[in-house]
């Protein structure tokens, strides 16, 4: 009995457990039925997969726009290719066997990525760009169901995934494609809402069971249609709707031995079978010579008819496809090998025009004064087709580039495919010469002029137009100037390009790519790429030597590391005596554009156009109303807005104090009005980062600026004082509408004796910084000269010197975060939100804020301060305003 009663306590007891689990799974049921499922969303709201940014910018775009993303399916064409396409994850091992497989046979292919996957197995997914393949996106869990869902839940879905994979990858997925053969056009819009331009339909579906020989896989292959997109599913199973006729096994070929029996039986697991189909698939389509390309590459493909199938080509593309390339030269090869002499070309009398031109000289463009937020990749050298081949794979993987590729009148003779394959990319073309090396150099002006015709000439036969010229190797010695401008005299003028950055040099030899980086490129100078930089790879190069990876290579990290992201200092650790830093990345968000549509685009400020603006009169042309040291010194009691650091008695060569303020705030009647001003200079990163918050909050200020950073002049400093200037940037503030004073030129402190010889140093500087200052942004500012003493120390002879010099204010403030020492974006709010220690933030302030590179944490610490702000009741709420909105005389 005993035992009877244990039994039947046993089965209770499994009773009440199985009545729990059915409990608990319709709640988890109920709770989350709505959702993908739980992993999911735990996986997706990870601080680093938070796409909260991305789904808003869509549904605006959405609800603004209604485009939808154009689908990619086969096409008809003559060529003997298909597209590749991978579904779906399966294990490491797996993936690492079939990108074996892949790199041995020399094949390309898409693998569609589910976002949930990818973020529990991100080194899995690191695979695929690191074998030189391709990725989209394939929804967060590959769910058949997208289709049915809203549109605001499609773009959740598409978006987070879109996030995971490009933290994951650093590369934007551009290409969709859903669990499905057809798509709505709900999906199509949510598609293009979220950045996904393009969805594939693929027409062929394989999976681990398609086949259970080679022979039936090298039949499949041969009736297989030319163009189509064939997809391998790596997990599961095909549904009904993936079958198609051409999928269905052909019987073997009677007369024919089977070459590989590839018996597959029980003993094999569905990861070694699908292995096994793969291996079959890729070794029967090398056999019957079928290339694979990668699924956008079929919008360029001829058809049947001669055309393109899709027109993602550019209009270059459009003019080369179906043209013959026609032998123009100097040189043609008769049928035996010997060089024939003949001279096709009719050149103008570059004589005449050399003559007219008078000796002057060509402008040399090695960068773009352009408020495009953008740089310019260049390449020359054709030779190794090898090497051109993984530059241009490595540029689609990047994202949307488009690069710049100058061509010789020699290589358009002798690569006109490689020309071709630029072209058809999408990739602009510019005019290479004929002489590559330093005999360039040697040549005479009229030589040079037919080299350039030449090239040109070539260029127009197959149905290129443009006016970018770039010397052999970018040189710009010898007659090389005069001939540009010499042939500039005829009906078309040319721009010469060379360089801002050489990325391929003799002495990186021995290196590798992330040492080059760090010579070519050193973090302590160089922060970023500038906007307008052009950058430039020679791909013919034998520094590398056998290792054709490494211009690819190149570019892949100058733009990880230099355009899509750049580097700011932060500081680790501050003491009284010592502030110490380290450098880290943080987004930039360049764009890679190519040189002709840089170079077309001209900036309209009043519509709000960017691209080229021109700058101003010449230095010695900008001139400021100078005052008598009388009115100057009057000026100090009504025009210099002081520290109330720096007591009365502590302001240097003043016998009487009285009536000179030290306050350090502006008069707002009343108004919980604040001042933000930033002070100094730094690259790109970090000032962008600034101004990317204020904008955020609707924010104007007011930036100090140490000019040397952005005068264009530098030849006439001495060498050794000489810097890479960045005008752009400066540009960029001006047209968010800020205020744009003096930091003065090297940043001289004005804390002077009276002294002569002090006096007119400052005097020199202080003219110099506002002529450099106007001639970037004298045509947009207004035209108020605010000066902020450096270090914010002043003197009576300090003072008099800048009111002399034509500043109407000079403004110190009353308010210092410090925030170049700050170790976190918490401290600069902190010291926003409570004070520094010694004042508080209060109507009238003037907060002295930085932009050099060492206020890595600014633009975080100052977006929580706004932020918080924005959030208090209207009557506890700062608003901000830059201090011209004051303190204008105008």
């Amino acid at each position: 009995m005993k035992k009877l009663r244990i039994a039947g306590n046993g089965i209770k007891i499994v009773g009440l457990a199985l009545l729990l689990i059915i409990l608990f799974t319709t709640i988890f049921y109920l709770l989350f039925r709505n959702s993908n499922n739980l992993i999911e969303e735990m996986i997706v709201n990870k601080i680093q997969y938070n796409a909260s940014k991305e789904i808003d910018e869509a549904l605006i775009k959405l609800n603004t726009e209604k485009k939808k993303a154009t689908i990619i399916s086969g096409v008809e064409t003559n060529e003997n290719i298909i597209a590749l396409t991978f579904d779906g994850l399966t294990d490491r091992e797996t993936m690492k066997e079939i990108f074996k497989l892949m790199n041995d046979s020399s094949s390309k292919a898409t693998f569609f990525v589910p976002g949930i996957e990818a973020a529990e197995d991100s080194d899995t997914v690191k695979l695929i760009t690191e074998n030189h393949q391709k990725f989209g996106n394939y929804t967060l869990s590959a769910s058949k169901e997208i289709l049915n869902d809203s549109q605001e839940e499609q773009i959740k879905d598409l978006c987070r995934t879109n996030v995971i994979l490009k933290t994951i990858l650093g590369i934007q997925p551009t290409l969709l494609k859903c669990n499905t053969i057809n798509y709505n056009d709900a999906i199509l819009e949510s598609a293009y809402a979220s950045n996904l331009n393009q969805v594939v339909a693929a027409n062929e579906y394989l999976n681990y069971q398609s086949f259970t020989s080679y022979e039936m896989t090298n039949n499949y292959i041969k009736n297989l249609k030319k163009g189509s997109i064939v997809t391998i599913k790596l997990d599961g199973v095909l549904d009904e709707n993936e079958y198609s006729e051409a999928s269905q096994p052909q019987p073997p070929a009677i007369d024919k031995a089977p070459t590989d029996t590839g018996i597959q039986s029980e003993s094999l697991t569905e990861e070694q079978k699908l292995l096994q189909v793969i291996g079959w698939v890729l070794k029967a389509l090398n056999e019957n010579k079928v290339k694979t390309i990668y699924v956008e590459e079929l919008g360029l493909v001829s058809t049947a008819t001669g055309q393109p199938q899709n027109q993602f080509a550019t209009t270059q593309a459009s003019a080369f496809i179906g043209t013959a390339i026609v032998k123009s030269s100097s040189t043609l090869i008769s049928d035996n090998g010997s060089k024939i002499k003949t001279d096709p070309i009719d050149y103008p009398d570059f004589q005449t025009m050399i003559k007219a031109n008078d000796g002057k000289k060509a402008d040399v463009v090695d960068h773009l004064y352009t408020s495009e937020r953008g740089v310019v990749f260049t390449f020359r050298g054709l030779s190794n087709d090898l090497v051109l081949e993984k530059v241009l794979d490595q540029l689609d993987m990047i994202g949307d580039v488009k690069a710049t590729f100058f061509v010789t009148a020699d290589e358009i003779e002798k690569y006109p495919e490689r020309v071709r394959k630029i072209i058809e990319r999408g990739h602009d073309v510019g005019n290479g010469g004929v002489t590559q090396d330093s005999r360039l150099q040697s040549l005479t002006t009229e030589e040079i002029c037919k080299e350039i015709y030449k090239c040109d000439v070539l260029l127009k036969k197959i149905g290129i137009e443009t006016n970018n010229y770039m010397p052999g190797y970018g040189y710009s010695e010898g007659n090389i100037r005069e001939a540009v401008s010499a042939i500039n005299e005829g009906d078309k003028e040319f721009n010469l390009i060379t360089y801002s950055v050489s990325m391929v040099r003799n002495s990186f030899a021995g290196m590798n790519s992330q040492e080059i980086l760090e010579s070519c490129l050193p973090v302590h100078v160089y922060k970023s790429l500038k906007r307008g930089d052009i950058a430039y790879f020679r791909m013919d190069s034998t520094v590398f030597g056998e290792n054709d990876d490494m211009i690819a290579e190149l570019v892949d990290q100058l733009a990880a590391k230099y355009v899509f992201n750049g580097y700011v200092a932060v500081c680790i650790e501050s003491t009284e005596d010592e502030s110490i830093y380290e450098t880290i990345q943080i987004p930039l968000d360049f764009k890679i554009l190519p040189l002709m549509q840089m170079i077309n685009t001209y900036e309209n400020a009043d519509s709000g156009q960017l691209g080229l603006y021109a700058i101003q009169e010449p230095s010695d042309e900008v001139e400021t109303d100078k005052v008598s040291q009388e009115v100057a010194t009057k000026m100090i009691y009504s025009d210099y807005i002081g520290n109330p650091s720096v007591s009365g008695s502590n302001l240097k060569g003043f016998t009487d104090t009285t009536g000179i303020d030290i306050s350090g705030k502006v008069d707002t009647d009343g108004k919980n009005v604040v001042f933000l001003t930033f002070d100094d200079w730094g690259g790109d990163p970090v000032v962008m980062s600034i101004l990317d918050v204020l904008e955020k909050h609707q924010v104007e200020a007011s930036f100090f600026i140490i000019a040397k950073n952005v005068d264009v002049d530098q030849e006439q400093l001495p060498e050794d004082e000489q810097i890479s200037p960045n005008p752009n940037l400066l540009r960029e503030m001006a047209l968010r509408g800020h205020d744009i004073g003096s930091h003065n030129y090297f940043h001289m402190e004005i804390d002077i004796d009276d002294d002569s010889n002090e006096k007119e140093a400052l005097q020199t500087e202080l003219v110099k910084s506002n002529q450099a200052l106007s001639r970037i942004v004298g045509d947009v500012t207004k035209d108020d000269l605010f000066f902020r003493p450096p270090t914010l120390a002043v003197s009576k002879a300090g003072l008099q010197t800048v009111f002399e010099c034509g500043f109407q204010k000079s403004i110190s403030g009353d308010f210092s975060v410090h925030d170049y020492d700050c170790t976190s974006p918490e401290e600069v709010y902190n010291t926003l939100v409570y004070g520094n220690g010694t004042y508080n933030i209060e109507a009238g302030s003037i907060a002295v804020l930085h932009i050099n590179d060492q206020s890595g944490f600014t633009a975080e610490g100052l977006d929580l301060f706004l932020t918080e702000n924005e959030q208090k009741p209207e009557n506890e709420r700062y608003t901000f305003a830059k201090l011209s909105d004051y303190l204008s005389n105008k």
